[in-house]
């Protein structure tokens, strides 16, 4: 049996007065053209047509006879009348009277022809005749270098593919869909198997295709057919009627009558609260089994007294099939239902808030909280506290007067006016006065003060810093008065080292001591000397002091090095530059890096510090924060910022030459890195590198762990491997960049090898970005293309390999963390603002979930552990599990704790207030016993935690919901035991 295939095609004749009710006058004239498929040569068609081998394909020829001039833009599009596979056409370019002759190169303008049923436009192309690029043909089209386009009639079924056949440089072809007709374009892409072409389209609403040569190099094109994605007889379907209407949610029924002859994949219902002829454009709610015949779907996010239009729906390959239109009313509204919240304690401020349990069904207008003390309080008596935005959850932390009694009730404003929750009582906890104890003597420095006459009195203070710390002792405090010291030298704080229970204080006094080192010599940035204050000390506490205008590095933190010596001689000076802790200081515009850490340098802690606009004069190489190159273990960041630095945020690049070992671990958490290789908050830097945090190097082993970090807007990378082959462990991180600031900027990249017995693993991480609506997708796997991931959007890219041996990544998101997931992406300067009255980071809307965000509840728990012999923090959160990202929604991650009483003999447990939520524990133990055991008691003597550690001094954080009198105790096997009362 002979198979016939046949095509359609449309010439349009422009005549006058031939209309008649309307309607256009068709007069079809048929030609029959018999090719056999298989035995074409050399035309042979084979790509677009897929016919049975020996088939017929008769082509028939459509004549439309229509008004010309005016009534143009009513021309009918093009439609699919019973073609094989949906096939619109093939314009084979043949007939040259229906495209552009040699008058359409560079002409400049649109070239409009009306074939095939519809307007065809060229710009600056034209006929060519050359058969080195036709597909065995006369003629092809010619698309010129550098600007040249066709453009399709407009097409009613959708577009499923276009194939083409390439004469030459079609690798340099670009092609774009609309979906209205050609006013907006969205490219897509051309995919060639030698000379064929392919466009893989697949989208019902796609009604117009471009495709356009903007290379230096001319192409060639011929046999362009167009395959509809709709085509055959659609379903019909029947709207059923809605029932169990509620205030806020209806279920509506659809039956599915006949499926036509295409297999149906998708049926719901289309609905609108504002349009009484709904559309796709609209809500829709899919069926998940479209193979059923009756269907019950619920409609959800109504209002109360609100008229709804529904209509059901069904696809095929044949389109969209539609039944009637029907509505209904949703039920009457009523007052909104809210409750009042527990109060809780946030630092040094209570937390107030409440819950909307039912909105009534109305759209809520405003909620807040009503306080006061005196009872009845209503949103006119009492402190109203509106929230910015009103959300079902909501809670805000006020600073509230001691022991006093408070009333509180929540609240929640409808269309059916105000709600009020429970009014609640309360007493805030008077908090008792500490004294500031101080162990040894008081040292004072002024920028006044008189070096010739001084001795070192509140009366009498230095202005060398030098002076005081030469004749400080452990347990003394360096009261320096707040103000700016302008020195001409470096500070050296060298063999004066304090002890784990008398540590040397050097403390601004009233605000921050500002050390201007603007007054040192210039020196050139390689084997600087001339650091701001050079630490090799031990045991020291820095606290409000600033570093700027150092020629070098504004604070250096490391081990002696002797004259002539090599690193088994600095190995060998174990008192030097460990356990020392520096906290609230600043470091800026130095000539280095504003805090740096190497020869071995140990168990430092740097808390609530930042380090910003230190920039060397190759404008290149200065970072934030540094520990690095012969760097020792355990060194660990809280709270820290790194912003507008030459070079990176934080670089942990390991330098193997010297003879120091590797496998050091850096621990940071809580800290964010903004903008670096940036040397103001437009201008990049030439020469920097630009990372977030830059995790090692290609010369060994280094250890990062980073908890609850954010790297955003950085030059390059936020989140670095950088060859490193060592452990980087990440849990709720949060990565964004711009493809404004670098075209291949990303927020993660780690795709290299991995040494044995070392691990990548990230929990909980995310990438903010627009990447899943924008990223192109491999026909095969559906996923983007390797390195791709984020190239097409706004947003930068992001790589992690998590094919490499040794990478674990678990309920990470970096391609759906879209933007409309966070309460703001674009204030990002927020994250620069100035911290609170206690030190702690301020409090931002950047980067923060959304009450609706799918990110909430969505993370893995992440416990504490002993992380190579040392203690690392687990990842508080509140709700089922933790959030995604570095934020938790709504949720307090510390508190803030006041030492009442610790004790003062040789073994002695001390606890450092460095705000922000993390509490350095140090144990003052003669015996050098290295493991202990720490036990949290409550007012009523209840165990509230526990927690082992190895070494003197160790980093805990408060359980969740503590609050109040709290006593610690630590123990060893050796008999040691030491306690200190505190309030939280």
């Amino acid at each position: 049996m002979q198979h016939i295939i046949t095509l359609f095609t449309k010439q349009t004749t422009h005549m006058k007065n031939l209309r008649r009710n309307g309607k256009w006058l068709t007069a079809v004239m048929a030609m029959t053209v018999a090719l056999t498929v298989g035995a074409i040569a050399p035309k042979t068609h084979k790509a677009p047509l897929s016919a049975p081998e020996g088939a017929t394909i008769a082509l028939c020829t459509e004549t439309i006879v229509s008004p010309s001039g005016d009534d143009r833009g009513a021309l009918p599009s093009v439609s699919v009348r019973g073609a094989v596979d949906g096939l619109y056409f093939v314009q084979d370019f043949e007939d040259q009277s229906t495209f552009p002759d040699i008058s359409g190169k560079n002409a400049n303008t649109e070239l409009t022809f009306n074939v095939m049923g519809g307007e065809w436009i060229y710009y600056n192309s034209y006929v060519s005749t050359n058969s080195s690029y036709t597909n065995g043909s006369t003629a092809n089209l010619r698309l010129p270098k550098n600007g040249s386009y066709v453009i399709t009639p407009v097409l009613d079924s959708g577009v499923k593919r276009v194939t083409f056949y390439a004469g030459r440089k079609g690798d340099k072809l670009t092609a774009s869909t609309s979906r209205d007709g050609g006013k907006t374009w969205t490219d897509v892409d051309v995919t060639l198997d030698g000379k064929q072409a392919l466009i893989t389209v697949n989208d019902l609403e796609v009604n117009r295709i471009r495709i356009a040569n903007n290379a230096s190099g001319d192409a060639d094109i011929d046999d362009l057919a167009v395959y509809a994605e709709a085509f055959g007889t659609p379903a019909t379907v029947t709207t059923g009627e809605a029932h169990h209407v509620t205030k806020n949610t209806a279920e509506v029924d659809l039956t599915i009558d006949d499926r036509g002859d295409q297999p149906v994949t998708e049926a719901g219902v289309i609905w609108s609260t504002q349009n009484a002829q709904p559309t796709l454009a609209d809500h829709t709610v899919e069926t998940e089994d479209p193979s059923q015949q009756h269907f019950s779907l619920l409609i959800t996010g109504l209002r109360a007294e609100q008229t709804v239009y529904y209509r059901a729906y069904a696809r095929s390959n044949a389109g969209y099939a539609y039944g009637d239109v029907k509505h209904f009313t949703t039920a009457e509204a009523t007052p909104a239902i809210v409750a009042t919240s527990d109060v809780t304690k946030s630092g040094k401020k209570y937390r107030l808030g409440g819950v909307v349990t039912d909105d009534g069904g109305l759209e809520l207008q405003e909620v807040g909280i009503v306080y006061g003390t005196q009872g009845g309080l209503t949103t006119d008596k009492g402190t109203r506290v509106a929230m910015a935005r009103p959300a079902y959850k909501f809670s805000t932390s006020i600073a509230l007067d001691e022991a006093t009694t408070y009333y509180l009730r929540a609240y929640a404003i409808t269309a059916k006016g105000t709600a009020y929750g429970e009014e609640k009582q309360f007493t805030t906890e008077d908090i008792p006065e500490v004294a500031d104890e101080i162990k040894g003597d008081v040292i004072w420095c002024a920028p006044d003060g008189d070096d010739t006459t001084a001795d070192g009195s509140e009366q009498h203070p230095f202005f060398d810093l030098q002076k005081a710390v030469n004749i400080a002792q452990p347990g003394d405090r360096i009261w320096m008065k707040a103000g700016r010291y302008v020195y001409d030298k470096r500070i050296n704080i060298n063999d004066t080292n304090g002890e784990p229970d008398k540590m040397i204080e050097l403390f601004g006094h009233d605000g921050q001591a500002v050390l201007d080192f603007s007054a040192m010599p210039y020196h050139a940035h390689s084997d600087n000397p001339y650091q701001g204050v050079r630490l090799t000390s031990s045991y020291w506490h820095m606290k409000h002091i600033d570093i700027t205008n150092a020629s070098d590095n504004g604070l250096l933190i490391e081990r002696n090095k002797p004259t002539g010596g090599k690193a088994s001689d600095i190995a060998s000076r174990t008192q030097d530059a460990h356990d020392n802790v520096i906290e609230l200081c600043n470091f800026y515009k130095n000539g280095d890096t504003g805090l740096q850490m190497k020869n071995l340098a140990a168990n430092n802690k740097v808390i609530n510090c930042d380090s910003y606009l230190n920039c060397d004069e190759g404008e290149g190489d200065a970072d934030g924060f540094a520990p690095k190159l012969s760097v020792g273990d355990n060194n660990y960041f809280y709270g820290c910022r790194a912003w507008l630095n030459s070079d990176d945020g934080w670089d942990v690049f390991y330098k193997k030459e010297g003879g120091f070992g590797d496998n050091m671990t850096i621990i940071i958490e809580n800290c964010i890195s903004y903008k670096n290789g940036f040397l103001d908050l437009q201008t990049i830097a030439p020469d920097g590198n630009g990372n977030g945090y830059k995790c090692g190097s290609n010369q060994g082993a280094m250890n990062v762990v980073l908890n609850r970090c954010l790297a955003i807007h950085n030059k390059a990378k936020g989140f670095d491997q950088n060859h490193n082959a060592g452990d980087i462990i990440m849990n709720n991180c949060t990565g964004m960049t711009l493809k404004s600031i670098n075209e291949k900027a990303y927020s993660y990249r780690i795709y290299e090898t991995i040494a044995s017995g070392h691990e990548v693993r990230l929990t909980n991480c995310i990438a903010i970005n627009d990447n899943d609506a924008t990223d192109k997708r491999d026909k095969t796997t559906g996923l983007p293309k390797a390195g791709e991931n984020g190239k097409y959007g706004e947003y930068g890219r992001f790589e992690v390999d998590e094919t490499l041996d040794g990478m674990t990544v678990t309920t990470c998101e970096f391609q759906k963390a879209a933007p409309a997931q966070f309460v703001d992406v674009t204030n990002d300067q927020q994250l620069i603002a100035e911290r609170d009255e206690d030190g702690n980071l301020p409090e931002t809307t950047f980067a923060h979930l959304t009450e609706s965000s799918f990110l909430i509840d969505a993370g893995t728990k992440v416990d504490a552990t002993t992380y190579r012999g040392i203690e690392v923090n687990g990842i508080d959160y509140t709700g089922e599990a933790p959030d995604l990202g570095a934020y938790e929604y709504d949720g307090e991650l510390s508190s803030a704790i006041r030492v009442v009483s610790q004790e003062s003999e040789a073994n002695s447990v001390r606890l450092f207030q460095t705000q922000g939520g993390v509490v350095l524990v140090t144990v003052n133990d003669r015996q050098g016993v290295n493991s202990y055991r720490a036990t949290l008691y409550d007012a009523a003597g209840r165990i509230v935690g526990k927690h082992a550690f190895n070494g003197q001094t160790t980093a805990i954080r408060l359980p969740q919901g503590t609050t109040g009198v709290v006593v610690l105790k630590v123990t060893s096997d050796n008999g040691f035991k030491g306690a200190v009362k505190a309030v939280v």
